[in-house]
């Protein structure tokens, strides 16, 4: 039997296999040149192997989405099959950065400078942009709290890994009021006509800005520690305002009263009904026609002086009559035997007098009289008659 041998028979072409350098990332992009390479192969170590390989790659570096490279050159196996041509396709390459930009809102701080509680806290807001691969992530808005000199900063990454960021620097932001303290004169606090007083108060910030200097900072009608307004009886204010360096305000109004003074007044007890009238409330007087029951009083200041000064009595009324076991509420003028027709007073004894007339009046009863003071006070006496 005769044979034949050494026949090679290969008809299966070469594969040409293609590779890129660096990979797209998650998202399918990058933001580098991208090298692609191509390789040839025979199938196997039993067919012909490759007699000839032009096959060449390139660099792809614009920037586009859905590029694409062929290899050129070709591949030849010792059996004369030539390679298909080899395509690496979907790459993507964006080499730009994302834009971004910020807004802050409000667009201004105040006038000094800062953010405060008229303004209220800023908001600073950034907005990215990308043309090619599109926006991966963006720093989202800032609630900027209270501080000096802040530098709010964003960044945006695009899907290829790109960067870009931007800042606003010096921002100033304190939204806190001062505190006060104000601790004398207190409130609705008791002080003596011509008494030295003096106020106590101070003021502090929490806040960032810190109190302004001087006493614009804290400051009331007189200086801390100095005699605050005694002069005159009634009711009164003080009043200390403080300011912060970033324009917030505090204010605290303390309300006091003046009163004439219920101590010793030349020698007398004061605010009170003098002689011939017992304080006691057991006075009785004989009831005559035209008769006069003289009132007599005193109010003294701090200082034990006898206040004289016109508008001191305001009023006098009797406002209760009291008939042997009936009383009756009463709100009627007093009657004079001399033609003044309210106290007046008698600068020899520093006192107050009105001559009451008891004409009107009937025996067997007692008579309760209210006179009225500018301080707001009053004095109470009665005085029977028989």
């Amino acid at each position: 039997m005769a044979s034949v041998t050494g026949i090679d028979i290969d008809k299966t072409k070469p594969v040409i296999t293609g590779s890129r350098a660096p990979l797209a990332n998650a998202y399918g992009w990058i933001n580098t040149d991208v090298t692609v390479s191509f390789a040839c192969a025979d199938a196997g170590s039993v067919l012909s192997g490759i007699n000839t390989n032009t096959v060449a790659g390139t660099t792809l570096s614009a920037e586009g989405a859905g590029q694409f490279a062929t290899n050129t050159g070709t591949c030849t196996d010792n059996a004369g099959n030539i390679a298909d041509a080899s395509t690496v396709s979907g790459i993507n390459i964006d080499k730009t950065n994302p834009t971004i930009t910020l807004t802050i809102t409000p667009g201004s701080p105040a006038v000094t400078g800062w953010y405060n509680v008229a303004t209220g806290k800023p908001t600073v807001t950034f907005t990215c942009g990308d043309s090619l691969s599109g926006v991966a992530s963006c720093t989202p808005p800032v609630l900027v709290g209270e501080g000096a000199n802040q530098t709010i900063a964003g960044n945006a990454m695009d899907k290829a890994g790109n960067s870009a960021s931007t800042s606003i620097m010096h921002v100033n932001v304190d939204v806190t009021a001062p505190t006060i303290n104000l601790i004398n004169p207190g409130i609705s606090g008791s002080y003596l006509l011509n008494q030295s007083a003096n106020a106590s108060y101070g003021c502090s910030d929490s806040g960032s800005s810190g109190l302004v200097a001087g006493s614009a900072g804290c400051g009331g009608p007189v200086a801390s520690g100095s005699q605050f307004d005694t002069a005159s009886v009634g009711s009164k204010n003080f009043t200390v305002n403080a300011r912060d360096v970033a324009g917030n305000t505090a204010s605290q109004t303390n309300t006091y009263g003046v009163f004439y003074s219920t101590g010793a007044c030349l020698g007398s007890a004061g605010h009170t009904i003098l002689q011939p009238i017992n304080f006691t409330g057991d006075s009785v007087f004989p009831k005559k026609q035209g008769s006069t029951v003289p009132a007599k009083l005193r109010v003294c200041d701090a200082n034990g002086t006898s206040i004289g000064s016109a508008g001191v009595v305001t009023d006098f009324r009797i406002v209760q009559i009291m008939a042997g076991t009936v009383s009756t509420t009463a709100n009627e003028p007093v009657d004079s035997t001399t033609p003044d027709t309210a106290f007046r007073f008698d600068p020899s004894g520093g006192q107050w007098i009105y001559n009451i007339s008891t004409k009107n009046y009937n025996a067997g009863s007692t008579y309760f009289f209210r006179v009225f003071l500018n301080d707001g006070t009053n004095i109470d006496f009665d005085f029977g008659l028989r």
